[in-house]
């Protein structure tokens, strides 16, 4: 049995960083408005932003997108391995544990490889909440990308009525000996209107998302390149 320990993470750990994670969930809620065109595509060149990607086929009209990168030194096959096993019930989604499951995610976010995880298959639902919330993996590629949509088939779509439909891809990029580059893409569509769902994602969901976006792609840059917890 895998003790709290092996995992590199104790409960003071988990507790701390919670409070870094809401401090900057305030503070970039607040000053989103100022922040927004900066911080939705923090770290991506123009290049990266412009660049048409494979989720991006996906959808019809593409209305918003978000497309963050970090530089880590590290192959790309020395990053796949954390990438592959992100799932509520896997290795979690290496951000703010004490605000995911303050939301109710039930989650335990590991910072080590579990075997039993090293494989996704094209259509493999990955699971974001335990009320049947997440995404569908439609394109895994090792060492390369991960590309997930949010809806499994247009009658789910027609059953549902959602709102908006979207995708949220992770692409890894080789950028010289050892160092590469990790792309989190997601692309919405808007499918109908709805004006408190609009307002409610730009001025709260957006800066909760980027924090703990954000937190999951330096962890995952920090677990690659085998560096300690500071």
């Amino acid at each position: 049995m895998t003790t709290e320990k092996e995992y590199g993470r104790d409960k003071l750990t988990v507790l701390l960083e919670g409070l870094e994670g809401a401090v900057l969930i305030v503070v970039c809620t607040v000053l989103w408005v100022i922040l927004r065109y900066l911080l939705r595509n923090l770290g991506a060149t123009q290049e990266e932003r412009d660049k048409v990607w494979l989720g991006d086929s996906l959808l019809d009209r593409i209305d918003r997108t978000f497309t963050r990168a970090i530089e880590i030194d590290a192959a790309p096959e020395n990053i796949w391995p954390w990438i592959v096993q992100i799932g509520r019930d896997k290795a979690g989604f290496y951000s703010y544990e004490f605000i995911e499951n303050l939301a109710g995610f039930d989650v335990t976010n590991r910072e080590t490889i579990l075997p039993e995880f090293k494989t996704l298959k094209d259509g493999e639902f990955i699971s974001l909440h335990p009320n049947g919330e997440g995404v569908y993996a439609d394109s895994v590629k090792p060492n390369e990308c991960l590309v997930c949509r949010t809806w499994k088939d247009e009658s789910e779509l027609e059953e549902k009525r959602p709102v908006t439909k979207g995708t949220w891809s992770i692409y890894i990029e080789k950028d010289g000996n050892d160092k590469s580059r990790l792309i989190v893409r997601t692309c919405i569509e808007t499918l109908r209107p709805d004006l408190l769902y609009v307002l409610g994602t730009l001025l709260f969901m957006d800066p909760i998302d980027f924090v703990m976006e954000y937190k999951m792609m330096r962890t995952i840059k920090r677990l690659a390149e085998g560096i300690e917890r500071a």
